[in-house]
């Protein structure tokens, strides 16, 4: 299991700690083979100290907290949210599944192939395979599975 209870946001431009979307807190299944995959990469890449203000409700001047965090951006601070995107869309190029720019074009933000669709085609992969836990993601199922994959509950 997976328990999220911390995002890291941008407000006024600069990332800052806060609670995760709504203010709830989430434990999420995390699959045997995945959490192997996560202890290999935490053994060889270590969590990295990162030290930001905790912010509520989007009021600026938090407490500073710091937190060990799993996947770093290149300077060793947070993950940028637009280092991750263009990391994710240069994946997507070379795995084939959207064309890159042409040249002296902008990447496109292909949000169809978007890392936030992960989120409801595993909820609807998981839902298949009989597993119920809709309130752990948070999320309406049928919204979900309507909207994303196709799919309906039964």
């Amino acid at each position: 299991m997976v328990h999220v209870n911390r995002q890291v946001r941008l407000i006024g431009g600069h990332p800052v700690f806060s609670p995760p979307k709504r203010g709830k807190t989430r434990t999420v299944p995390l699959p045997e083979s995945l959490g192997l995959r996560l202890s290999a990469h935490i053994a060889q890449q270590p969590p990295v100290a990162v030290t930001m203000p905790w912010v509520e409700k989007g009021k600026p001047g938090g407490d500073l907290v710091t937190v060990e965090l799993l996947f770093p951006g290149p300077n060793g601070g947070a993950l940028h949210r637009n280092t991750f995107n263009h990391t994710w869309r240069v994946g997507l190029e070379r795995a084939g599944i959207v064309p890159p720019p042409a040249k002296g074009e902008r990447r496109k933000s292909h949000r169809d192939h978007g890392c936030h669709v992960l989120r409801h085609t595993a909820a609807s992969a998981w839902l298949g395979a009989g597993w119920t836990f809709a309130r752990s993601l948070n999320t309406s199922v049928t919204p979900t599975l309507g909207s994303r994959s196709g799919r309906t509950p039964t």
